[in-house]
């Protein structure tokens, strides 16, 4: 018996903080106010991202914008954004003449919102928002403990900054209706990707897995803006460690 086991005895929050080489620099410090904001401007034909790379939308409000080009009058459809897979992720996409967007809580639940698209024959700007209200807190007695540490916020489509008030909002969770709840872990332990212009993985939502990867065709999508606001939660790594095993 040599005794040498475990071989690595950190907590997990060692583990999940332990500084790792980064290819840029954190988009907020200790200095920016809750307010702050942060943009990423991504263009299609581009490879996929790892989640480590990936904008961080857990736990705080975040907006998706994409521009798209319709002159060429064709018929839209396809992935604008997609992230993780059908265990858990978020797309934003065009189906049967409908703008939707869909956050697949942890494979459980395929929260969507969806609206007319319209006609259009020129340059139009599509985009979803999410407005954090609260991450919840198991120890607080919420509604339903199963949900975790999920944030709950409010959900919005809307075209060339006008907001759809007509949205369905299909499969929301009875608790919160009419509002939308984002999971606190990562999509994957070891991530899944993040796509412009096409759902590369297994997909986000049922209204295209049998057109996997839905590439977008009929227009031309210019470029996808996600903007995300400094108001996440402080992360917690045994938390994140949690979430991310709820998935998996």
């Amino acid at each position: 018996m040599y005794n040498g086991l475990p071989l690595d005895d950190r907590s997990t929050a060692e583990v999940l903080g332990s500084e790792r080489p980064q290819l840029a620099e954190p988009p907020f410090n200790e200095n920016s106010l809750e307010t702050d904001t942060f943009s990423y401007t991504y263009y299609p034909g581009g490879s996929e991202i790892p989640e480590a790379v990936a904008p961080n939308i857990r736990t705080r409000s975040y907006a998706i914008e994409a521009t798209v080009d319709f002159s060429a009058k064709g018929t839209p459809k396809g992935v604008l954004l997609a992230h993780g897979g059908r265990f858990g992720g978020h797309s934003f996409y065009i189906h049967k003449d409908q703008l939707c967007y869909v956050y697949n809580w942890l494979g459980q639940q395929e929260q969507k919102i969806s609206c007319s698209l319209g006609q259009f024959s020129n340059e139009v700007k599509l985009k979803v928002e999410f407005a954090k209200k609260e991450t919840l807190d198991p120890k607080e007695g919420v509604a339903n403990p199963e949900l975790g540490s999920s944030t709950v916020g409010n959900i919005t489509l809307s075209i060339n900054g006008k907001t759809i008030n007509k949205s369905l909002i299909e499969n929301d969770f009875e608790e919160y209706s009419g509002q939308f709840l984002t999971q606190p872990g990562k999509f994957a332990l070891s991530g899944e990707g993040f796509n412009i212009g096409k759902d590369a993985g297994q997909p986000v939502s049922s209204d295209y897995a049998e057109d996997i990867p839905y590439e977008f065709e009929g227009a031309t999508l210019k470029k996808v803006i996600i903007t995300i606001k400094n108001d996440a939660e402080a992360q917690d790594p045994d938390k994140e460690f949690m979430g991310m095993l709820m998935r998996d």
